[in-house]
């Protein structure tokens, strides 16, 4: 449970939160390169908008604060997205 009112799941006292949209999804193929620079995947080529660099910079800025981003996804069902944070360096005022 959260007490403190913040936008948190706490699992065994591991803060996370999620992500999701209930879009087109990503495909089982191409959910293990989308944190690549410059991936687009199937989907970002069909529709011509992906850069490929918004999940590569997510992940990249998530090593620097040591933050875990994890990805889960269904065909034409949608995307999570679930950010876990390092116990340690949450703060409550």
């Amino acid at each position: 449970t959260n007490s403190s009112n913040l936008p948190f799941s706490y699992i065994l006292r591991v803060p996370f939160t999620t992500i999701t949209d209930h879009g087109i999804g990503i495909t089982k193929s191409d959910l293990p390169r989308v944190f690549e620079q410059g991936f687009t995947g199937g989907n970002g080529r069909t529709h011509g908008e992906a850069t490929g660099m918004g999940l590569y910079m997510t992940q990249q800025i998530a090593k620097i604060l040591d933050i875990k981003v994890g990805i889960s996804s269904t065909e034409n069902v949608g995307t999570t997205v679930k950010i876990t944070f390092n116990p340690k360096k949450i703060t409550t005022k």
